[in-house]
């Protein structure tokens, strides 16, 4: 997954799971690539399922999207890898 998408998965991740309220708002931003990217998390299942296209721009997405198994597991693996890819 390439780090413009990981990032959405790992902001939503962080703000739920492991610091709780450390990013108070994760805009959704309906023009540009965002949806996109979303839509491509959830196609992957990453993220639950998730109407896309019903989202308000600027709607708080830490408060809407809810990360799978799948997703909580591919963030934790690749976080354990970037310290060592970093320093390889």
């Amino acid at each position: 997954m390439g780090e413009h998408v990981f990032r959405h998965l790992k902001l939503i991740y962080h703000s739920q799971m492991k610091h709780p309220g450390s990013v108070p708002d994760y805009k959704f931003q309906r023009h540009g690539p965002m949806p996109q990217e979303i839509r491509l998390l959830v196609d992957h299942g990453y993220i639950e399922l998730l109407n896309i296209d019903a989202l308000e721009d600027q709607q708080d997405l830490t408060k809407l999207v809810k990360l799978t198994p799948v997703g909580i597991y591919y963030v934790d693996l690749r976080e354990q890898f970037e310290p060592r890819a970093a320093t390889a």
